[in-house]
């Protein structure tokens, strides 16, 4: 069995939250502190387009438990020569995870329509050194999509049944439309960040003053891609903070100087605050996790039934406040099947995605080097896993796809799940990529990515740690390599405790 150093693997796996986190940051963008609710006499008018709108631009700070991590700035001006507007959007965020500084910023220019319809954009991600951009344009009720990375170009066309707006609509389509207290919204965004179309929900719930911002706001509750948060706005200067995760995280309204000045003091994020928010701590410690083929353990503060997930290999059971997670990783016999498998039930899981690039000639290529020809899939899945365990460097780079590892080779857990699952895929073995907890000695459960693989029956792999199959510490919370699906991590995040109960 091959097991990576310890020391380099649960940075990679500590950075997993982080990764969930910036996202959050990212499509955020919010509570225990003063807010009154006072009264409304007349809610203002919609207004027709956004030559209305009163407030241009605005600065944020974004903090992270109440600690100072980064900036985010808005701006809304008319586009010179056309009948459109243009909005600016960049967030910057610092981190710094087990002694790792991380630097991640998102740069956005939408060109939109009056009635704040998306016409065309541009979106440039930078996750610590791996960069993607994403430009898009709507014509004849098709969004077509270019997406490049250093070593990829591919091209999305979505077919569009409605008109969509852009991501940072959330900032101008209540003023737009209305801020009548009980006012609610649905419509549909694209998302450079999942690249996919996501829907967005926002109600105004109240009108409030607080000791958070200057004057009076409506208070507007938003939901996207099972993220929630709330944000206060002003349809004179816009919005004056947003919360997401409870208050964990906070946009505040600042000035350009504020801002920015965290960048120059080189004191910020002193402590490894993610890895100190996400941790979950259990009452006794795991002696040799990566050897163990069972575990009882008792969760809490699981209360969301779209994260409990029971199958062949993990039986979970609500107990009290608690939920009791019983994982079995014996392998259930000997596999007979051969490549490829075409099981009708499964098939869906050999699919490519825009993470998963199966269909990808390099990616083809590579996985049929590795494999020169087994047809066993049991044995096929064993061959694959150590590849990527010993070929895929340990780091705390950020990959956008399985190509974008396979071309750095290197990469973090969930970088060596997405190559995995491409090249069994690519292989005819229908897999999933899988994330939830695993048990690290001197911490406890991190957050963490692996993949799961069907060979007559469902085996958990595990490509960070080499493990066929992965050990027993590994609870699986979420199925699924899409933002949408890793979102469910969410809101649990800082919330979690594990009461070990029995071993083997």
């Amino acid at each position: 069995m091959l097991l990576k150093k310890n020391h380099l693997t649960r940075r990679k796996i500590a950075f997993f939250a982080g990764w969930i986190l910036f996202s959050t940051l990212i499509f955020s963008g919010c509570a225990g502190r003063y807010f009154h609710e006072i009264p409304l006499t007349q809610p203002p008018s919609p207004i027709t387009d956004l030559s209305q709108i009163k407030f241009r631009e605005s600065w944020y700070g974004v903090s992270f438990k109440s600690r100072k991590i980064g900036f985010s700035h808005i701006k809304l001006e008319p586009a010179e020569g056309e009948d459109l507007f243009k909005i600016e959007s960049e967030t910057l965020i610092r981190l710094k995870l087990l002694g790792f500084k991380k630097e991640i910023s998102s740069r956005e220019h939408y060109y939109i329509h009056p009635d704040l319809s998306l016409k065309s954009f541009t979106c440039e991600v930078d996750l610590g050194g791996s960069r993607r951009r994403v430009e898009g344009k709507v014509e004849a009720r098709r969004l077509k999509v270019d997406i490049e990375t250093e070593n990829t170009q591919e091209t999305q066309s979505i077919d569009l049944t409605e008109v969509i707006y852009p991501g940072v609509a959330m900032y101008f389509y209540p003023v737009l439309k209305g801020l009548d207290i009980g006012k609610e919204y649905t419509y549909s965004i694209y998302s450079p960040e999942t690249l996919s179309l996501e829907r967005v929900s926002q109600k105004v719930k109240a009108y409030e003053s607080s000791d958070l911002f200057e004057g009076p706001a409506f208070k507007i509750e938003n939901s996207l891609g099972g993220m929630n948060s709330e944000c206060w706005i002003n349809p004179e200067t816009g919005m004056l903070l947003e919360m997401a995760l409870h208050g964990i995280i906070i946009y505040d309204r600042e000035d350009e100087l504020s801002a920015k000045r965290f960048i120059y003091q080189e004191t910020i994020s002193k402590n490894d605050l993610l890895l100190d928010y996400s941790l979950v701590k259990t009452d006794k410690p795991i002696p040799h996790p990566r050897e163990l083929q069972y575990l009882e353990v008792e969760i809490t503060g699981l209360d969301e039934d779209n994260l409990v997930i029971s199958d062949a290999t993990q039986k979970a059971t609500r107990q009290g406040k608690g939920m009791i997670y019983t994982i079995d990783h014996h392998i259930r016999g000997d596999s007979q099947l051969n490549l490829p498998i075409d099981d009708e039930g499964v098939k869906v899981y050999r699919r490519p995605s825009a993470f998963v690039q199966s269909d990808n000639r390099e990616i083809i290529a590579q996985s049929q080097a590795v494999l020169k020809g087994e047809k066993s899939a049991l044995k096929a899945v064993k061959i694959l896993t150590d590849w990527v365990a010993e070929e895929i460097k340990d780091s705390m780079t950020d990959s956008f796809s399985s190509l974008d590892v396979l071309h750095k080779k290197e990469g973090e857990c969930q970088a060596h799940a997405y190559l995995y699952a491409a090249l069994a895929r690519a292989a005819g073995i229908p897999t999933r990529v899988v994330s939830g907890l695993v048990y690290l000695e001197e911490y406890g459960f991190l957050y963490h990515s692996w993949a799961e693989s069907y060979v007559g029956f469902w085996i958990p792999i595990d490509p960070t740690f080499g493990q066929v199959p992965a050990d027993a510490t590994h609870i699986k919370l979420v199925e699924g390599e899409r933002f949408e699906d890793l979102s469910k991590l969410i809101n649990v995040i800082g919330r979690l405790k594990a009461k070990v109960i029995k071993w083997k």
